[in-house]
């Protein structure tokens, strides 16, 4: 099989492969310049995923798989929400951060954007109670 992409460096002296989705869109894989870890640039040019050692090592089963079979494989996890849990294993002062923005604008929408005290109700489609859901999901998938 004859590969697709070439590696070539960049100015800056980093190591940069570019290809051509299936759509057309042209992509790229790259050598980040991250001096704290070990990163790559993967994805459509203008969108790409920074992607660490250890996240780049979990693909690898998973493109193999699909190399050899067309599949992703058999071994699934139940979905557990949204971001499948991606915060469960997030830094305690990043997620008091969250509680806390959440809180407040909570509080900003039923004291100061809709009265409630007054009769205002915040309707179905509020931005701020849609936020609010948002984060509580995401928290709760951090427990």
């Amino acid at each position: 099989m004859t590969s697709i992409i070439s590696l070539k460096e960049t100015n800056r002296g980093f190591a940069v492969g570019k290809f051509i989705d299936r759509y057309g869109a042209p992509c790229s894989i790259q050598k980040s310049s991250i001096a704290t870890e070990d990163c790559i640039w993967l994805g459509i040019d203008n969108n790409r995923m920074h992607l660490t050692q250890d996240m780049a090592a979990a693909l690898v089963p998973l493109l193999q798989t699909f190399v050899a079979t067309g599949e992703l494989g058999q071994e699934r996890q139940p979905d557990d929400g949204l971001f499948n849990g991606a915060y469960r294993d997030t830094d305690p002062a990043i997620l008091d951060a969250l509680k806390a923005g959440r809180d407040l604008i909570e509080e900003a929408m039923h004291t100061h954007i809709y009265d409630e005290s007054n009769g205002e109700i915040p309707p179905a489609d509020c931005p701020y109670a849609a936020h609010v859901r948002l984060v509580d999901e995401l928290l709760t998938g951090a427990k």
